[in-house]
């Protein structure tokens, strides 16, 4: 079994075999359209449609992924072993507050909610061809949602996989041009 350690956390990412069940496709956003709005993030989602594999070589595609993230302003933290982390990006804000009259005086109340995303994505080499995980991590006002938490949602989740990925196809593309 190996483990992935996200900010403190273990997550059982299963047996290396377990990264089999890939799709050699992008996935468009209208792929997400079927699923449950909210649910707990498992190893299955995470394989099905945040894992691709390529025909490039291991070098291009980690090149290709590593661009991607710079390009979506995913600031690169850590990179070893074919794996790149990201630190958070922020996806959404929004704030909301009253005002009201006591006492001679305004009071007004505010708060925000905010709403970040990073990547854990492994690129590793499947026999002559090159697999991308891209495993998410997100963050409800600074606070990292569990995998297990049911709060993971295809509205927000899968147009950022969609955008990664097609950032992604695009540098390999762009690079077997060249």
């Amino acid at each position: 079994m190996r483990y992935l350690v996200v900010v403190g956390m273990i997550v059982a990412c299963g047996p290396k075999e377990d990264f089999s069940g890939h799709v050699d496709s992008v996935h468009s956003t209208s792929d997400y359209d079927s699923a449950p709005s909210t649910y707990a993030l498992s190893n299955s989602i995470v394989l099905s449609r945040g894992s691709h594999t390529y025909s490039a070589d291991f070098d291009a595609v980690y090149r290709a992924v590593k661009g991607a993230l710079v390009v979506l302003n995913f600031p690169i933290a850590i990179e070893a072993d074919g794996v790149i982390k990201t630190g958070p990006k922020r996806i959404s804000s929004q704030t909301t507050g009253e005002g009201r009259v006591a006492w001679g005086r305004v009071q007004e109340s505010y708060s925000t909610e905010t709403f970040d995303l990073a990547w854990v994505v492994h690129v590793e080499r499947d026999g002559d061809r090159t697999r991308v995980v891209a495993v998410p991590r997100a963050y409800f006002n600074q606070a990292e949602l569990a995998p297990q938490q049911p709060s993971w949602s295809d509205a927000w989740l899968g147009p950022n996989w969609s955008a990664l990925f097609n950032e992604i196809n695009g540098n390999i593309g762009a690079a077997s041009k060249h």
